[in-house]
């Protein structure tokens, strides 16, 4: 993504409570429309889906763009997707967006489901 998306200053008391994410997440007719696709969508949409609804492993590795904040990126992230202010789909796409702006890349996010047949 060549577009730079500033990483927004999250307080504590936001990261807790984030009810003024739409006043830092970008505005939905900024986000580009391959993020707004929910029925597609871009691997970064699919992380994100994996995040909101079943959690990430903890072995997930997150490799920040230079220059980026990584701390600061991923409480952004995680701040947006448990504000309750903007609707489902826009905080999708817009987490899905940012990802994409501050992250090369994101290791591991896929939960393995076990193996049938295999005894432990």
């Amino acid at each position: 993504m060549s577009t730079v998306l500033p990483v927004p200053e999250i307080s504590g008391l936001d990261a807790a409570f984030p009810a003024d994410a739409l006043s830092w997440m970008p505005p939905w007719d900024e986000i580009p429309p391959e993020f707004r696709d929910m029925n597609r969508g871009t691997e970064w949409n699919r992380i994100v889906r994996q995040w909101f609804f079943s959690g990430l492993p903890a072995t997930t590795k997150f490799k920040a763009k230079k220059g980026i904040d990584e701390r600061a990126a991923l409480r952004a992230i995680s701040a947006t997707m448990g504000s309750w202010a903007p609707k489902h789909e826009h905080k999708e796409a817009a987490t899905a967006y940012m990802l994409s702006c501050w992250f090369e890349s994101v290791k591991g996010w896929e939960k393995r489901k076990g193996r049938k047949g295999k005894s432990a």
